[in-house]
C-alpha cells in the first residue's frame, strides 16, 4: 500500500500542494502528544503516515493517531478499548503572541488535560466547548465561529484545538485515516481520486479559514 500511495497518490496530492513530504514510514513523535495534552492518549499511542509541508506560505504536519487505554476487569482479564482514533495537524502560524488557549468538546477528560482557567466568550460555542488558557486571551469571532460550524456539520467527528504562540494544533476524532485508499488495487481510480480530492480540499480549506480568521499575512 505504501508503494501504491507513492506511485500513484502523492503525485495526485501535489494538484493541491506544491511543497510537501509523504513519509509512511514516519510518525509524529508520541512525546509531543502527551506533551500538548490536547486528547485523551490513554496509555498506547501508535502513529504513522507523516507529511509535512508548507501551504500558503505556513508550515504543517500532520499523520494519523490511535491511543488505546489497557484496563483489567471485574473478569480478571485485561481489556484495550480505542480513546482516540483520528489526526493531528499541527500548524506553524503566529495567532497570539503569548500564552495559549484551548478549545475542546464539552466531555469527560482526565484531570490532567484540563490544564489552565476557564476562558468566558460571549459566543454561542461556549454551549458545546470548554476553552481554557493562562489568561485571558481575544479569539476573532470568526475562529470560533469557524469551530462551532465544523462541529455542526461533521457531528460524527470531534474537532480540539490548542493554540500555543505560532502553532495551532488541530485534532480530529473518529475521522480515520488520512488518505486512506484501504484496498487500493480492488478500487476503481475514479473512486481513489475522490478520496484523495476530499481529504486534499478538506485539509486545505481548514488551514484556509483557520489562517482567514485571523487575517494572517501569508
Amino acid at each position: 500500500a505504501d508503494d501504491f500511495k507513492r506511485e500513484y497518490v502523492v503525485p495526485r496530492m501535489m494538484e493541491f500542494f506544491s511543497d510537501f513530504e509523504y513519509k509512511p514510514t514516519h510518525s509524529l513523535q508520541p512525546a509531543t502528544i502527551r506533551e500538548i495534552k490536547l486528547f485523551n492518549y490513554g496509555d498506547s499511542i501508535y502513529t504513522d503516515e507523516l507529511i509535512q509541508g508548507r501551504y500558503r506560505g505556513c508550515s504543517f504536519i500532520m499523520g494519523n493517531v490511535k491511543c488505546t487505554q489497557t484496563n483489567r476487569g471485574s473478569d480478571g482479564q485485561y481489556h484495550v478499548s480505542t480513546v482516540f482514533n483520528g489526526r493531528l495537524i499541527i500548524i506553524g502560524t503566529s495567532v497570539i503572541r503569548n500564552g495559549e488557549v484551548t478549545i475542546k468538546p464539552k466531555e469527560f477528560l482526565p484531570s490532567f488535560l484540563k490544564r489552565g482557567q476557564k476562558l468566558e466568550y460571549n459566543h454561542s460555542i461556549c454551549d458545546k466547548y470548554e476553552i481554557r488558557g493562562s489568561d485571558y486571551i481575544e479569539l476573532p469571532k470568526y475562529l470560533l465561529d469557524h469551530i462551532e460550524n465544523f462541529g455542526t456539520i461533521f457531528k460524527k467527528y470531534k474537532f480540539y484545538y490548542k493554540i500555543v504562540n505560532d502553532r495551532i494544533y488541530l485534532a480530529i476524532n473518529h475521522i480515520g485515516k488520512l488518505y486512506d485508499v484501504g484496498n487500493c488495487k480492488n478500487n476503481s481510480i475514479e473512486e481513489i481520486d475522490e478520496i484523495i480530492k476530499k481529504d486534499s480540499v478538506y485539509f486545505t480549506n481548514l488551514i484556509s479559514l483557520i489562517l482567514d480568521a485571523n487575517k494572517m499575512e501569508v
